[in-house]
């Protein structure tokens, strides 16, 4: 009984910090993915760089 109480709401906390970072990665790669697509566009890096 004594494992079960010190296991459980770790379980549940690694079930809400999962739950939060899988929307945070894919918020995250969703935006990398944004700047990957601007930087790799030749115009805006030649306006970015100023060359």
């Amino acid at each position: 009984m004594v494992k079960n109480e010190i296991i459980s709401p770790r379980i549940i906390f690694f079930r809400i910090f999962n739950k939060n970072f899988t929307i945070l990665a894919s918020f995250q790669r969703a935006k990398g993915f944004f700047f990957l697509v601007t930087f790799s566009r030749k115009d805006y890096w030649s306006l970015l760089t100023g060359n």
